[in-house]
Formats: structure tokens, C-alpha cells, sequence
């Protein structure tokens, strides 16, 4: 974990706060982002970890992956609070991780 995330810290601006956020979690809090500044950051994310292929035998790919779900002020819907943008950004996740893995939706 502590790789992953120092990998992930390379690409999250100075501006940004990565946390971890759970077992095999983590958040990204981007202020003032626009979904498709957000969006890129976390493919970027998620190519920097699959270019390293980390060898992870409990992975469908035998390698490990990034999932990513993202929620920004900017999302379809209008969040009324950070812990309704927090949940939002979690369902993408979980969408992500029932529809292949290794992806992010937005």
C-alpha cells in the first residue's frame, strides 16, 4: 500500500490531499477540479499503476489494478453535502469494480 500510494502522490497536484480511505481505499479531494481535470488525473493514476505491473496473484489480472470513482461539484447531480459527493464518488467506484475493474467512471 504504501508504494501504491507514494506512485499515486506523484501525480496528485500540490493543491491536492490523497488519503487513505479504508483497507484498499483511497481519496482524492481536488479542490475547485472540473470533471475532466479530475477524470484525467485519475487516468493518469491508473496507468502509472498498471505500467509498473505489480505482480498481485488475488487480482483477475494477476496484476494489480486501480479502480476509480469520481464525483466533482460538477457531476450531474448537485451535491448539497461533502458526504453526498463522498458517496457518489463511492458508487462510481463500485460500479467500476462490478463492470471489470481497472477503470474509472465519472
Amino acid at each position: 500500500m504504501q508504494y501504491l500510494a507514494s506512485e499515486m502522490s506523484k501525480v496528485v497536484p500540490k493543491e491536492g490531499v490523497l488519503a487513505r480511505y479504508g483497507g484498499e481505499e483511497f481519496a482524492i479531494v481536488l479542490p475547485n477540479y472540473s470533471n475532466e481535470q479530475a477524470t484525467a488525473i485519475a487516468e493518469k493514476i491508473k496507468s502509472r499503476i498498471a505500467y509498473q505491473n505489480l505482480q498481485q496473484a488475488a487480482s483477475d489480472y494477476g496484476l494489480i489494478t486501480v479502480s476509480i470513482g469520481v464525483a466533482t461539484h460538477e457531476c450531474k447531480t448537485q451535491y448539497a453535502t461533502v458526504n453526498e459527493r463522498i458517496n457518489a464518488a463511492n458508487q462510481n467506484l463500485y460500479i467500476c469494480k462490478n463492470t471489470g475493474k481497472n477503470k474509472v467512471v465519472y
